[in-house]
This record gives structure tokens, C-alpha cells and sequence, in this order.
């Protein structure tokens, strides 16, 4: 039977723990998450670990913890789909997987952060159409500077925002000013963490490609409305895996993304691009 994997984002896991602990859901999300339990999904907690709960890279104790109780509560809210509760709860595998994942590092991570720091104070707020060239010249300088590969999701998704894309801004977040170091961290980090969902997909699609026969199938689940319009307007055509983990993605963007671009300067766009 060939098996649909549906990954679940940090704000469903939080829904499924307050429903497993007898805490208030909102009755529309708790009937989405019954909604995945099918005979033919197998459902995980594996990118919300990954991210963490602390809003920064966290250690290997921390993610060991995480794990077992999230993947606990998944396999007790899900009675008919499948989950990987069972394997991930033994102390051996759980210190593998927060040894892999240990601090989060992932190829390009530094590159990422110091990419968005920079880009947050230049999107805070609507550009003017004088000022839009100006700005997508820094956008391109900046991924110059910060080595970010131009079709990464971390880049694309500051073009869509500079162009008028509500979900993209919504997604990155972008301040000029933050109260401390502490807040501009932890925000800088969610961004990123939410934009590296589309390599982790591809990461995890990869590792899958063997096992297409079990597998025919791969959902990330977001109640996050803005960041799965992004998913939703992308497509990964091609990755590349590193020992470093994570992977480079080469991936196509929907029009969509570019709703202030009439079709003269979309293809412009493209071109600058290299598409």
C-alpha cells in the first residue's frame, strides 16, 4: 500500500498537544487534524523538532526532549494513521536523531541568518514604485554578499515581498527595529526556519526517492496560511544533498508570487534571474 506522508508544522503539533492534554482547540483546526487520520498517512512531528520549541538552535537535550513528548502526543491523537511514535520513542533512536540534528545546522544556515537581518529593515514596510529597482539592486547585492543562491526560497521570498506578495511578508516578517537583540534573534530565526520547510521537504523527498513505491506522496500541514501560500507557489525541480546536512534546492516560483509585476517585468525579472 503505497503511503502518503503528511508532515505537520509546529503550530499543528501545538494544536495536537493541547487536544491530547483536554486543552481548548479552535473546533475548525481540530477537525483538520481528524482529518489526517487515514489508514494511508503516515503522520510526523519530524520538521517541528527540527525547528524547536525555543525560537533559537537548540541542543541535543533539548531536541531528545522534544522529540518523545511530540511524538507522543501525535501517536495518542491519531488513531488510525500511522505514525513514527513507536520508533522514535526508545532512548537510542531519539539521541540519534537529536544527535543528527543537534543546534539545527544546516548547510548555508549562517548564510541565511545574516541574509535576512539585513533584508528585514529594507522590507519593513511597502515600497514605492520609484523605489523598487533600487531595492530588488540590494536584494541582489545582499545574496552576493551572503553567498545565498538565487533561487533559494530565503531570496525568492524577499522578491515576492518587495513585489506585493501578502503571504511572502506575512512569511518573513520583516522590522526595522527590534526592543532587543534577544527579539530581532528569535525573529530572524523564525523566518528563516519557515523558509528552510521548502529544503527540508526537499531533503526529506530525496531520502524518499528510493522508497517511491511505499511513499507516492508528501504534504507539509500549516496553519499557517501565509507561509503555505509560498509552499504552494513553489515547486523544487532539483536538489543536492551536503554532509554539512540540509541540501541546496533549485526551485521554480509561480507568477503568482509577483502580483505588483505586470508580465513585461516578471520576464525581466526572470531573465535577471537566470531563467
Amino acid at each position: 500500500m503505497t503511503l502518503r506522508l503528511i508532515l505537520l508544522d509546529r503550530n499543528a503539533v501545538d494544536a495536537v498537544k493541547r487536544c491530547v492534554s483536554g486543552r481548548y482547540v479552535d473546533s475548525s483546526r481540530r477537525r483538520q487534524l481528524e482529518g489526517l487520520d487515514k489508514s494511508r498517512n503516515l503522520v510526523t512531528p519530524i520538521l517541528s523538532v527540527i525547528e524547536g520549541q525555543s525560537g533559537k538552535r537548540e541542543a541535543e537535550e533539548a531536541i531528545r526532549a522534544t522529540l518523545k513528548k511530540e511524538a507522543a502526543a501525535v501517536g495518542a491523537f491519531f488513531k488510525r494513521a500511522r505514525t513514527d511514535s513507536d520508533y522514535f520513542l526508545t532512548d537510542e533512536r531519539a539521541g540519534n536523531f537529536a544527535d543528527v540534528f543537534g543546534n539545527n545546522i544546516e548547510h548555508s544556515w549562517e548564510r541565511y541568518i545574516s541574509f535576512v537581518r539585513e533584508v528585514h529593515p529594507l522590507l519593513y514596510q511597502p515600497i514605492s514604485s520609484r523605489s523598487k529597482c533600487t531595492v530588488e539592486d540590494q536584494l541582489f547585492g545582499l545574496a552576493r554578499k551572503h553567498g545565498v543562491q538565487l533561487s533559494h526560497p530565503v531570496f525568492m521570498v524577499s522578491l515576492a515581498v518587495l513585489h506585493g506578495h501578502d503571504g511572502a511578508r506575512k512569511t518573513l516578517k520583516p522590522k526595522a527595529i527590534y526592543d532587543s537583540i534577544e527579539q530581532e534573534e528569535r525573529a530572524t530565526y523564525n523566518a528563516v526556519s519557515d523558509l528552510l520547510v521548502i529544503s527540508r521537504m526537499a531533503m526529506i523527498r530525496s531520502v524518499l526517492r528510493d522508497d517511491e513505491k511505499r511513499f507516492g506522496y508528501v504534504r507539509f500541514f500549516t496553519f499557517d496560511k501565509g507561509l503555505l501560500s509560498v509552499i504552494n507557489a513553489t515547486t523544487i525541480v532539483g536538489e543536492t544533498a551536503h554532509l554539512d546536512g540540509g541540501v541546496s534546492v533549485n526551485a521554480a516560483y509561480n507568477r503568482k508570487l509577483f502580483p505588483g509585476l505586470d508580465e513585461a517585468a516578471y520576464k525581466s525579472l526572470l531573465r535577471r534571474l537566470g531563467g
